[in-house]
């Protein structure tokens, strides 16, 4: 239900279509559940195997089995796939409507779904319920699109359908997804029986999987903002205290757009109000709908970092203003950037590097990349082409199949200035 979610919620975005709404594909998919869920008898073969691998991430215990704790556990965490483009307060208000809904079709279903009432799913009972949310899904799509009831989607019917799950699947699956090939495994040439977007509905929902469930996730580390706070000091020292190698740590054409932007009154040096006033704006660059976190996190969070680079920026000041004039030149500036990437590099390495040999390889440097794609996807929603965008920025940074601090020194570098043109509408 939730993949399917993302599926409309996605294509909607891009095509607008009144008919494409969210509230109406919900109120289609309310009305097909009846009928669906209350087949105890409902054709399986649409879905073929495609339950299996939900069915062994829902089965956390490896018992053979899903418990219900289990399903509320790995539908939770399916909450947390959002599409790359809808905000993070609207996807949650999304999901949590839909989730209260599904939570009473379950309860009000259990004896189709739970058939020996074990409390618990086997796997002929987990396939009928995967089965039963892609077929009401199908439905759902056929009472919208469908225009002449002839229960095959054709002509202008197709083409809406084509383009609505091209969209979904563009803004949903930004790492993994391949449209054209979910159609041709679907059976779908220039035209669509229900059983073929059925298969289509259910194979995407394994596409997820592989987006946001994959193996490299086990790898992901637990951290906090009192981690990366700790970090930050614990290196502040160490990068503002000793001379930083510009060439090894960062772009300087990306440092260079920075000093414009901040330099408000253009006169070649960027002074400590003109630092402090870019600092407080950029405080404020965060996705619609706070993404990453809610408005308070973001605004405590980020409260006390930039006290925390205040007193950093003043400790070692004599080490960036090198001609002790108050202000900083072009040359003074791209070493503080520098610095600020560089002390960046250092915190993603004491989080990521588990074994702390000083470089990132392997399932570390999996970790590093499935997470910067994640947060361009949501740091930069207005950015088109995010995944092949901070694919080049590894590249360009040195990032082969491993990375040592100064690679990372340099994505930082590339990432912090791609957030100009996303929020100050400035052109690199």
């Amino acid at each position: 239900m939730k993949t399917f979610g993302l599926l409309a919620l996605g294509g909607a975005m891009g095509l607008k279509f009144e008919d494409l709404s969210y509230n109406n594909l919900r109120e289609a998919f309310s009305k097909a559940v009846p009928s669906v869920y209350g087949n105890r008898n409902l054709d399986v073969k649409a879905i073929g195997n495609d339950y299996l691998p939900y069915f062994k991430w829902c089965d956390a215990n490896g018992d053979g089995s899903v418990a219900l704790f289990e399903s509320a556990r790995c539908g939770s965490k399916s909450g947390f796939w959002y599409p790359a483009q809808v905000g993070w307060f609207d996807w949650a208000t999304y999901a949590t409507s839909i989730s209260l809904e599904f939570s009473q079709i379950m309860m009000k279903y259990m004896d189709n779904i739970d058939r020996d009432h074990s409390m618990s799913l086997d796997q002929s009972e987990f396939a009928w319920h995967y089965a039963a949310m892609t077929h009401t899904s199908a439905e759902a799509v056929f009472a919208l699109l469908d225009e002449n009831k002839d229960g095959k989607l054709t002509g202008n019917e197709y083409t809406l359908w084509t383009e609505f799950t091209k969209r979904g699947v563009d803004v949903s699956l930004p790492k993994t997804g391949n449209h054209a090939q979910l159609f041709a495994a679907s059976g779908m040439t220039t035209s669509a029986t229900k059983d073929q977007v059925a298969s289509y509905i259910s194979k995407l929902m394994v596409q997820f999987l592989v987006e946001y469930e994959d193996s490299n996730d086990i790898n992901v580390p637990e951290f906090s903002w009192t981690k990366i706070r700790a970090s930050y000091n614990d290196h502040a020292d160490e990068v503002y205290g000793n001379p930083t190698d510009i060439s090894a740590t960062i772009f300087t054409d990306d440092a260079d757009a920075y000093f414009k932007w901040c330099d408000s009154n253009d006169d070649g040096q960027v002074s400590l109000y003109e630092s402090a006033s870019c600092g407080s704006k950029s405080a404020f660059w965060g996705p619609e709908g706070e993404a990453m976190a809610s408005w308070t996190d973001m605004f405590t969070y980020g409260t006390e970092i930039a006290y925390d680079f205040v007193n950093i920026m003043l400790k070692h000041y004599r080490n960036l203003d090198l001609d002790g004039s108050g202000s900083l030149n072009k040359e003074e500036f791209r070493i503080s950037y520098a610095k600020m990437a560089l002390l960046s590099a250092h915190v993603e390495m004491d989080i990521l590097d588990t074994n702390n040999d000083g470089i990132l390889q392997g399932n570390e440097l999996k970790t590093f990349t499935t997470l910067t794609v994640r947060g361009a996807n949501v740091c930069l929603p207005g950015t088109k082409d995010v995944f092949n965008l901070v694919t080049k920025m590894h590249s360009q940074s040195g990032i082969t199949n491993v990375a040592d601090v100064y690679n990372l020194s340099k994505y930082n570098s590339r990432i912090m200035a791609a957030f100009l043109p996303e929020y100050e509408n400035v052109e690199l």
